[in-house]
């Protein structure tokens, strides 16, 4: 006897004519009805007239009713709310969405509007094997750590407590993450660090998304952790973004390793299809250290030029680029804009940028004491 579960990243469809016009084909269909649990990301809030934009860094997204009950149709029954967007409206829309999950009966993790009941666990019994699910996401707009209310913190130190007491009763611990570096086709190494983590203390699968693009996979004491599960559907009205990526089939016995398999999806004209595609070259990535650290190096240095950029155009008047130099003295002069603190909130706090940046100005700092020493 055994427990199959199917896993995709983020979904988020707010285009109503697109909402209408999807559909998954046949092949897709069977496998979803093969599997006892279909799990993804709901990436926004369910919103109405009540919810306000809150004011954050990025884009304020959402879903509608018609989305869910599509998902719903689908055959997706488990949907993982912790993320950097389901609180974009707010309270008022976190609670239309857990109001509306509650009503039609979509089971849900991650988020919710009591401190109590944001770090729940899902727990299911499936043909004698037992299994608990935790949904947790990096800190942002929306982290329950001074609210009673919100998505679930991965660095509170109930986290730790929870993976360890959830292995009492579970034949094993799935531990569904939202964080790491958006567009880059493998994670940090504070990714890779605190997954290995909470295998240590405990869980059996990591399952990762957030960065919109798949990422590779690794094994870490025989226990699998996918490093970024790419967008499912990402449609937020502007059109499809990052079609393609994989789901993960995964088949738990009791007592056995476990077993999972990619299947790679595209999202072609409105129709989710199967695909050829191979992700086996993102792997490879993370078993050769060299061509890793060298990738590293390069991506850390291409964002912290975007995010120097980002305080020029707030701030400043007399650096950068021309553009931005023009852009910063009509904030600043004309406009009388300041500098925004939610930026420095943005970098300082959520952990992806900040491990970004410490690398960043480390590597600054090492090249001047080079320079000094010679």
């Amino acid at each position: 006897m055994c427990a199959k579960l199917l896993f995709a990243g983020d979904f988020v469809f707010s285009n109503d004519i697109s909402i209408k016009s999807f559909e998954f084909d046949k092949k897709v269909k069977e496998m979803i009805s093969e599997h006892d649990i279909f799990c993804c990301n709901l990436e926004g809030p369910i919103i109405s007239d009540n919810c306000k934009k809150i004011k954050k860094i990025g884009p304020n997204i959402n879903n509608n009713k018609d989305t869910l009950l599509k998902l719903k149709q689908s055959g997706c029954n488990l949907l993982c709310l912790a993320n950097n967007h389901i609180f974009d409206y707010g309270y008022n829309g976190l609670k239309e969405t857990c109001d509306f999950l509650k009503r039609e009966n979509i089971p849900y993790l991650g988020a919710d509007l009591k401190k109590d009941d944001i770090y729940s666990l899902y727990d299911i019994e499936i043909n004698g094997v037992k299994i608990s699910f935790l949904n947790i996401c990096e800190n942002g707009f929306g982290a329950s750590i001074d609210l009673e209310y919100g998505y679930a913190y991965a660095f509170d130190n109930k986290v730790k407590n929870l993976i360890i007491k959830a292995k009492e009763n579970a034949d094993y611990l799935i531990v569904i993450s939202h964080m790491g570096a958006e567009h880059w086709d493998f994670p940090l190494p504070e990714v890779r660090k605190f997954y290995k983590e909470i295998i240590d203390l405990g869980a059996d699968i990591v399952i990762a998304h957030h960065p919109h693009i798949p990422q590779g996979w690794e094994e870490y004491k025989n226990k699998p952790i996918f490093y970024s599960l790419g967008n499912f559907i990402f449609d937020k009205g502007k059109g499809i973004q990052n079609p393609s990526s994989y789901f993960v089939s995964i088949i738990l016995e009791k007592n056995k390793k476990i077993k999972y398999k990619i299947v790679p999806f595209i999202f072609d004209n409105y129709i989710l299809k199967k695909d050829i595609k191979n992700y086996d070259n993102l792997c490879d990535v993370l078993h050769n250290d060299e061509l890793y650290n060298t990738l590293l190096e390069t991506a850390i240095n291409k964002a912290y030029e975007y995010y120097k950029k980002c305080y020029y155009k707030v701030v400043s008047y007399d650096r950068g680029t021309l553009k931005d130099r023009l852009k910063g003295y009509i904030k600043r002069v004309i406009l009388r804009r300041k500098f925004q603190d939610i930026w420095l909130y943005h970098n300082l706090n959520i952990e992806t940028h900040l491990w970004i940046c410490k690398r960043a100005t480390r590597k600054i700092i090492e090249n001047n004491m080079e320079e000094i020493s010679k």
